[in-house]
Parts: structure tokens; C-alpha cells; sequence
């Protein structure tokens, strides 16, 4: 055998040999238990009731949706596997897989997604997402598998509205018996084998899961920390596999350089929210002026440490419907023009008021204090008011019990309704006590646009009216990253939604 030609049998069979090991250590590995860090215990296992990220981290493990948002936030096929829309935009038609089941071993046909398409469209249920099908005109279900929904009106958004985490499908028995306060029955990848309030949930593999082969773990561990530095630590001794980092925590991850770091495309935000129902927060000038006080960079730049960016109402990541946050009122600090509109507002000599956040989330207590410290500039003063997460969601639910508060959101999709017509149209389902002609003629003529560019326009325009009227104060944007163990393969890091059907440990 020639010299050149024996190498190159040589060479050929380690390249195969390359391969074949490249292509094992590809394969998922069956078995074992993802511990996911949480900062947040789930407020209700009622998915059509859950309006808090820590009820959805968990409940979307247990339910599905009937589509679904992948890594880029575009729409895709789940339960339904496939679906059209009419050239008017008034029907829908969803063609259903036949091999999901519940978790009590019923099987899911189109009668289910009828029936919880009503349910959360009901006003009885009180459902958050009943906006997304209060134009649903009549829904038809001519076999198991197919689901015909009839609009009374175009509604750009709708479809979106099926892929969103907490559209999720309950089977009908659970709610007729009143059980699904105490039991999560879904048809998702995991069913709950444990809780234990204050520490942790145990979830278990659902072994007729209608994924083939999915999910891969045995079981996730949901893990509740929420202070910074028991996170770092629980991630340097591996006692965790996972967490979302955000903020400051980027602080603790720096050094770590066995920690595999992944930044997502980010739609969340942070907000100042103001009761405009209640004196003296129903005085427009009174709001725009604080809004003028506040340095929002001064947050980002020491409560965050640098890790976020100022957000205009839409989050940037909506491309055409984002607006420049510079081009808005409000936004530039000015603390002449505060003072000015204090004078105007009839509170030249100042204010004071309780401004409530919760303790759940590190970034909160000390954002409320460059706030007090900003508006102290002006005569303001602010009694902050720090508050445990349960005991804070179930205060700001109800108009009477808050005149202002601090929190951030989570990713809601990738449509700009999702972010504005809940909180500023008068019947919006979160609403914060505000209401203006132009704000609900602007939001209902976006649900009504489907052309892309006119669409685009309108929402500007709603940002703008939103920053003069000053129902809220947008902070940052944050960075949002998550810290995984070398070990994690799989998991679904999306700007809407994690998912870990396909997630496995490589150990």
C-alpha cells in the first residue's frame, strides 16, 4: 500500500470514528431529575386563574396549550397540529392530534378545547384571559379532531392567543367537582408527585405524554430560592441545575466559569404602576411629573449594575411596534418640568404616598428606593412598603388597597396587545384604574388592523398617548440570561416560554 494511501484510509477511519462519537454524545440520555431553580411560589393550580410567572413556571409542566411559542416566539404546532384561517380573518379551523390523553387517562377532543375556550371567556370564571376570546362568536366541533371558531370581528391577535402559557387545557371533570383547586390535571409532560409550601415541587414523567419519547427526565425538582447569593451558592455547590438570571444576579455568575451562560431575546419590563382610579393619582399632571423625576438609568445602573435597558411601553424586541423611548414624555429626566406640573397639579409643596413592592425578587425593594430617592428631589415623599409575594399579589388585586406599586412582567407573547389592552383599556382584565376615550379607540383598532405596517403605526401612537397620560412609569428592560450546569442539554429557552420535554442531563 502506497504511503499517501494508507494515511488516507488512516484518516478516513478516525473521521468515522469522530463522527460516530459526535453523534452518541448528541443523543438524549434517559432518566434522572432536573433541579430548576424558582423565585416564586405558584398562587393557584387553576391555569385559567394564574396571573403570576410563579404559578406558570410550574402549571406549564402539567397542562398544554394547543400551540405553541418556540425559541424565536413564533407560533407552532402542538396539540393542534395544524390549522388555517379564512381570507376574512373571521374563522379559524384546527385539525387536533388523536393521541393526547389527561393525566386521569381521558382522552382530549375538540369538545375540550371548546369547553375551555368558553370557560376562560366566561366573566364568572374571572379569567385574565378572557380578552383573548371575548370575540368569539360560536365554536363548532364537527368530529374529535376538528375545532371550528366563528369571531364576531377580525382580531389580529388571536392566534396568539392559543400559544400563550396560560391559555393551558383543563379536562372539564376537575372543574365540575371543584377539584382543580387542590390537583393539576393536564395533559403535559410532568404530573405533580409532591409540594412542599415554602421549599420545593416534585414533578413526575407522564409516560403517555403525546410527544414520542418525551420527555427524557424522570422527574423536575422546582426549587424555591430567591435571594441572590443562595442561588450563586446552590449553583456553585450543583445543588441546582438551572435558574434565569437577571439584574444584578449577573454579578454572582462572572467568575463562575464552569457555569454555561444563554442570554434569550427579552419582552419583559418593569413598571411603576398608579392607581389612576384614586386621588390624587387620577391628576394627570401629578403623574407626568413623577414620571419626570425618575432616573431610570441611575436604577439600571445601580440596582441592575448595568444589566438592563430603558423600555418604552413595548419592549424593543417588537421590532415596528417598539417606540423610542427617547422621543416619549417622561422619559428624559427633567426636575425643573416635574416641578413645574407639581405646581400645575396643585402639589407645589409635595406629597407623600406608599409606594408597595414585594420582597420576592431582588431587584424590586431597591428600585423603590432610588424611586423614593428621586422624588425626594422634587418634595415628594414615599413610604415603601415591602410586602411578601402572596400577600403582595392578592393587595394590588383589588383598586382599593394600593395607590401605587412596583413589579415586572413576564414575557407575554409576541404580539403588542398582549402587553397594553389588559392594562389600559377600560376593560382591560388587569386594568389599573385607567381610562381614556383615545387610549381604547387606539387599542381596539389594533385587536381590528391585520396590515403589518398600519398595525405598527397605531401601537406608536398608543405608546405615545400612554406616556402622556403616565398610568405607569416603565424602568427597564432587563438583561435576561439563564445559568445552566454543563450538564443541561435540551431545555427550550425562549423570550416567551421554557420548555423541558426536550431537556436532559448529559451524567
Amino acid at each position: 500500500m502506497k504511503r499517501r494511501t494508507f494515511w488516507s484510509v488512516i484518516l478516513g477511519m478516525l473521521s468515522v470514528l469522530i463522527l460516530a462519537v459526535n453523534v452518541s454524545a448528541a443523543q438524549p440520555k434517559r432518566g434522572g431529575t432536573l433541579v430548576w431553580r424558582v423565585g416564586a411560589e405558584t398562587a393557584t393550580l387553576d391555569p385559567h386563574l394564574a396571573n403570576t410567572l410563579g404559578s406558570t413556571e410550574l402549571l406549564r409542566n402539567i397542562y398544554s396549550t394547543l400551540l405553541r411559542f418556540d425559541e424565536n416566539a413564533a407560533i407552532v404546532p402542538h396539540i393542534a397540529k395544524s390549522w388555517k384561517v379564512s381570507a376574512d380573518g373571521l374563522t379559524y379551523t384546527f385539525i387536533l392530534r388523536d393521541d393526547v390523553y389527561f393525566h386521569n387517562g381521558r382522552k382530549l377532543t375538540s369538545k375540550d378545547i371548546q369547553y375551555n375556550i368558553e370557560r376562560m371567556k366566561d366573566p364568572a370564571t374571572g379569567s385574565p384571559r378572557a380578552a383573548s376570546f371575548s370575540l368569539v362568536d360560536k365554536i363548532e366541533t364537527p368530529d374529535d379532531t376538528t375545532v371550528v371558531i366563528r369571531l364576531k370581528e377580525t382580531f389580529a391577535p388571536f392566534l396568539g392567543s392559543f400559544a400563550d402559557e396560560n391559555a393551558l387545557l383543563v379536562p372539564k371533570e376537575i372543574v365540575e367537582d371543584n377539584s382543580i383547586t387542590k390537583k393539576a390535571v393536564g395533559t403535559g409532560p410532568f404530573t405533580i408527585e409532591k409540594m412542599v409550601a415554602g421549599d420545593y415541587v416534585l414533578l413526575k414523567r407522564n409516560p403517555r405524554y403525546f410527544i414520542q419519547g418525551k420527555p427524557y427526565l424522570d422527574e423536575i425538582k422546582l426549587k424555591l430560592i430567591s435571594e441572590n447569593s443562595a442561588i450563586a451558592a446552590s449553583m456553585r455547590s450543583k445543588t441546582i441545575d438551572g435558574t434565569n438570571v437577571w439584574g444584578a444576579m449577573y454579578r454572582f455568575f462572572e467568575k463562575m466559569r464552569d457555569i454555561r451562560m444563554q442570554d434569550v431575546p427579552v419582552y419583559s419590563w418593569a413598571m411603576m404602576e398608579i392607581n389612576t382610579s384614586k386621588p390624587p393619582f387620577d391628576n394627570q399632571k401629578l403623574r407626568l411629573a413623577l414620571a419626570y423625576a425618575i432616573d431610570r438609568q441611575e436604577i439600571i445602573d445601580s440596582v441592575m449594575l448595568g444589566n438592563a435597558k430603558i423600555t418604552a411601553p413595548l419592549p424593543e424586541g417588537m421590532v415596528g411596534y417598539a417606540a423610542d423611548w427617547k422621543s416619549l414624555a417622561g422619559y428624559e429626566v427633567d426636575l425643573e418640568k416635574a416641578r413645574a406640573l407639581l405646581k400645575e397639579a396643585g402639589y407645589e409643596k409635595g406629597l407623600k404616598f406608599q409606594l408597595k413592592t414585594s420582597t420576592a425578587y431582588a431587584p424590586y425593594v431597591p428600585t423603590a428606593q432610588v424611586i423614593q430617592s428621586n422624588l425626594k428631589k422634587i418634595g415628594v415623599e414615599v413610604e415603601i412598603v415591602p410586602m411578601e409575594w402572596g400577600a403582595y399579589i392578592k393587595d394590588i388585586t383589588s383598586l382599593d388597597t394600593w395607590t401605587v406599586c412596583f413589579h415586572s412582567f413576564p414575557s407575554y407573547g409576541a404580539d403588542p396587545d398582549n402587553y397594553l389592552y389588559r392594562f389600559f383599556h377600560t376593560q382591560g382584565p388587569w386594568n389599573i384604574g385607567f381610562s381614556d376615550p383615545v387610549t381604547d379607540e387606539l387599542l381596539d383598532l389594533g385587536r381590528q388592523v391585520t396590515d403589518v405596517p398600519s398595525r405598527q403605526l397605531v401601537y406608536r401612537r398608543v405608546q405615545k398617548r400612554l406616556a402622556e397620560m403616565a398610568p405607569v412609569v416603565y424602568t427597564w428592560r432587563t438583561r435576561l440570561s439563564y445559568a445552566l450546569q454543563p450538564y443541561v442539554k435540551g431545555v427550550m429557552l425562549g423570550p416567551v416560554s421554557t420548555n423541558f420535554d426536550s431537556a436532559w442531563l448529559d451524567k
